[in-house]
């Protein structure tokens, strides 16, 4: 664990100097890539059957699970070292696949196309506000009150027109969510 908070150190190296092209690829290529040897190391030693911290890892436990998984998954673990676009971890594709899971979960009516149709409707709803920064229930109260106004102007009523309304966004260009 201790290496994946150095990989984090790295990073926020990395943000401090300014998250260039040049910094990504001069810091990644010179530490996280020696990080990453480290803990590719480390995982083989115990799926070998190697004493790590003065134990055995049975094939059953956990961490030989989680050994086993980095040594088989290793090339696409560490694929950011290699492009530099690409970020340091998925914490947000992870937090929109949550927000998807858990509407569908919470969406047990989901059975024909017609439902299936609402539900992705509401998903919209919420990862554009999500995208213009706005507050769902603060949209959602917008939308009932103009409810007779959106289908003469719909471009007016989205997300992002709401958020120009309360002037949470910059009126040049949209707010960009990386």
């Amino acid at each position: 664990m201790s290496a994946f908070l150095i990989l984090e150190q790295i990073e926020d190296r990395i943000d401090k100097l300014g998250r260039t092209s040049a910094n990504i690829e001069r810091y990644r290529g010179r530490y996280s890539t020696k990080v990453w040897a480290a803990i590719r190391k480390r995982r083989v030693s115990v799926v070998q059957g190697e004493r790590v911290y003065g134990h055995y890892w049975p094939k059953t436990s956990k961490l030989y699970g989680a050994c086993d998984y980095i040594i088989n998954n290793y090339e696409k673990l560490a694929v950011n070292l290699r492009d530099t676009r690409l970020p340091e971890n998925n914490n947000l594709a992870e937090c929109v696949m949550r927000r998807d899971k858990i509407m569908q979960d919470a969406s047990k009516f989901r059975k024909t196309d017609e439902r299936l149709l609402r539900i992705d409707i509401l998903r919209t709803i919420v990862h554009t506000c999500s995208a213009a920064n706005v507050d769902l229930k603060d949209y959602l109260i917008f939308i009932f009150k103009n409810r007779n106004k959106i289908e003469v102007d719909p471009a007016s009523h989205t997300p992002y027109a709401f958020a120009l309304l309360q002037n949470k966004v910059s009126k040049s260009r949209p707010k960009v969510i990386h």
